[in-house]
């Protein structure tokens, strides 16, 4: 049988069922002196058991709100990818460190083989700066961030070249 009951109120259940265990025994049997010490073994028992519990519901807790936080920022992350995948021509996805990894064969068509290319080198010289701005920004409030900018494309020898205006 598992009840989840929070230890803040676990002692009251404990509490209940040991004064009526007392009682009981007291009651159907004369009160000797002799039980003494076997009622305060088992109230340290059960302080222990509370204490136990205390604590393996705080580590189980953390662990719990640890989990929820991984869980809402992906479905977050996964939210905004369907979205900028829906109102975007193409989605660029970079590592930690801006390499540009899972490049498809849209993006290949438009910019070159850029698998394993950092982002900021396709970023042009004028935007750079707001780029990294935004970045930054970024990484601090750890929320997302949408900033248009223009990016230039590579030729077939590897160079870099502004992208042509359409």
């Amino acid at each position: 049988l598992f009840l989840p009951i929070r230890c803040r109120v676990l002692w009251t259940v404990q509490c209940c069922a040991t004064l009526g265990y007392f009682s009981m025994i007291n009651f159907s049997v004369s009160i000797d002196t002799s039980m003494l010490l076997s009622y305060f073994g088992f109230s340290c028992l059960c302080l222990l058991s509370l204490a136990g519990a205390f604590r393996s519901e705080k580590h189980d807790r953390a662990a719990f709100v640890a989990e929820k936080q991984v869980v809402e920022l992906s479905v977050w992350g996964k939210g905004m990818q369907a979205v900028s995948e829906s109102l975007c021509d193409m989605v660029l996805k970079t590592t930690p460190d801006l390499r540009i990894i899972g490049a498809g064969s849209r993006e290949e068509s438009v910019f070159g083989r850029i698998d394993g290319l950092c982002f900021t080198e396709l970023v042009s010289g004028e935007d750079h700066s707001r780029f990294m701005a935004a970045l930054s920004t970024a990484s601090l409030t750890g929320l997302p961030t949408c900033l248009p900018v223009t990016l230039n494309k590579k030729n077939e020898i590897g160079d870099i070249k502004p992208a042509e205006s359409q």
